[in-house]
């Protein structure tokens, strides 16, 4: 008997306890949840209040009519909505207020339903102070937004840019060299043909002054690209010099040259011999075929002119495919080596 009354009681205790957390949890269920958009709210911007009714369910969307609700110069109501959604309904009030603080809405109902309590809390850039209502401090800066963004991502930058600067000096400033050393080539090369075209339009034109004139700037002109080209100061030298001292297969003594590595100047102009030329020391020929046009005293034929034009523009072409033919050589012959010794490493 006592063992049925103590179960009997026992489950008293748990049909009490169903009943008191069943409205609990219902209840949590039901709860209406208020929220502000923005989160803050200033003086004289304009927000709304999101009241979601979840106990509340409509057919369709819901306006009520502005004209019949209560004025106040603390805020002004732009709209008043009940929308329907799937956990119940939810009422928005949009408004804009102009005192900061805690406001009050004015009452009304919709839908059966009266809402009298409504409050938001409005902000201000202005605080209480001794002196009265003043601005409020400014933010930190990194406070701003984005502000954390750029500062931090310029300091990466900065780093980024250090370090591939660093390996530029360690291991690509051979490489760029190179690379300058041929745009400077190139700019030669495009300079002196441009510079042969414009003696070739003026010779035409001229009489034998004008061409004894065209042989002094075409034997200078020339005497200036070997200078660069090579880095030896040929300009003060007589043809006679200028044929031997490149006859006689010297390394190029200075390194401010536009030559490329592994090209021989010396060879080139040993082995290159024109129609024009009766030996192969192409040079000496040249300036010493000029020097006697231009001091011999002897009428200058604007033929003669043109043949030694054509003698520095073929010179000039042919210095340029043989740069290019020794460049893409060399490409050819790393290829066949990387592939030799790919093969030993398979046998």
């Amino acid at each position: 008997m006592a063992k049925k009354q103590g179960l009997y009681l026992k489950c008293i205790l748990f049909f009490n306890m169903l009943v008191l957390l069943c409205p609990a949890a219902f209840g949590e269920e039901n709860q209406r949840e208020q929220d502000m958009f923005p989160p803050r709210v200033y003086v004289g911007d304009r927000a709304s209040l999101r009241l979601s009714l979840p106990d509340l369910s409509v057919s369709d969307n819901i306006e009520i009519n502005l004209d019949n609700l209560y004025r106040s110069d603390e805020l002004d109501i732009h709209r008043i909505a009940l929308e329907r959604i799937e956990s119940g309904s939810r009422l928005i009030v949009e408004f804009s207020a102009y005192t900061p603080g805690i406001i009050k809405l004015p009452a009304f109902s919709i839908a059966t339903e009266i809402f009298e309590d409504l409050t938001v809390e409005i902000s201000s850039i202005l605080e209480l102070d001794e002196m009265g209502m003043v601005l409020s401090d400014t933010a930190a800066p990194l406070a701003v937004p984005g502000t954390s963004f750029m500062v931090f991502g310029t300091i990466g930058l900065i780093i980024i840019l250090l370090f591939l600067g660093f390996l530029i000096l360690v291991r690509g400033r051979n490489k760029i060299q190179a690379l300058m050393t041929a745009w400077n080539r190139r700019q030669l090369f495009v300079s002196v043909l441009k510079t042969e075209k414009l003696l070739r339009k003026d010779a035409a034109e001229l009489d034998e002054t004008g061409l004894r004139n065209i042989l002094d700037l075409l034997s200078l002109e020339f005497r200036n690209f070997i200078f660069i080209f090579t880095g030896e100061n040929c300009r003060t030298m007589t043809a006679a010099e200028i044929g031997c001292y490149f006859q006689q297969g010297k390394p190029l003594s200075s390194k401010k040259n536009l030559c490329p590595p592994g090209f021989d100047f010396y060879e080139f102009t040993s082995i290159y011999s024109p129609k024009t030329a009766q030996t192969a020391n192409f040079l000496g020929v040249f300036f010493n075929s000029c020097d006697k046009l231009r001091f011999s005293g002897f009428e200058i034929k604007s033929t003669d002119v043109f043949h030694k034009l054509d003698d520095y523009k073929n010179f000039i072409l042919l210095l340029k495919d043989a740069i290019r033919w020794k460049n893409i050589r060399k490409k050819t012959d790393a290829k066949v080596s990387e592939q030799d010794i790919e093969e030993e490493d398979d046998t």
